[in-house]
C-alpha cells in the first residue's frame, strides 16, 4: 500500500506541474495497476494461509475448521480501472506529440 501511495504522490505532483502525458506518468499508473490486480489477491491468500496454519493447530473443541473464499473485488476492479486509465494516457502522450509537431 505504501508503494502505491508513493506513486500516486509522485503522479498527483507531476500532473500539478502541468505535465500529465509524460511516459513516466504510464509506468506509474501500469504498476498501479498490477500491484491492485496481482498484489492485493497474493496478500489476501497468504494471509488465509496463515489463519488457517493457526487455527488448525488449536483446539477447537470438535469444531470443523471451514474455509470461505470471498476474493477481494474491489482492489482487483480499481485495478483494472487503472490499467484502463493507464492506456488513456498513452494515447494522450502520443496525442500530445503530434500535436507539438504541429505548433
Amino acid at each position: 500500500m505504501l508503494g502505491i501511495i508513493a506513486m500516486l504522490l509522485r503522479f498527483m505532483r507531476d500532473i500539478s506541474v502541468g505535465t500529465p502525458f509524460e511516459p513516466a506518468q504510464v509506468t506509474r499508473l501500469r504498476a498501479i495497476a498490477g500491484l491492485l490486480l496481482i498484489g492485493v489477491p497474493i496478500t489476501y491468500f497468504a494471509r488465509l494461509s496463515i489463519d488457517g496454519a493457526l487455527l488448525s493447530d488449536l483446539d477447537l473443541g470438535g469444531i470443523d475448521l471451514a474455509v470461505s473464499l470471498d476474493l477481494p473485488w474491489l482492489p482487483m476492479t480499481l485495478g483494472l480501472i487503472t490499467a484502463l486509465l493507464a492506456e488513456a494516457f498513452k494515447v494522450g502522450t502520443r496525442l500530445r506529440d503530434d500535436v507539438e509537431g504541429l505548433i
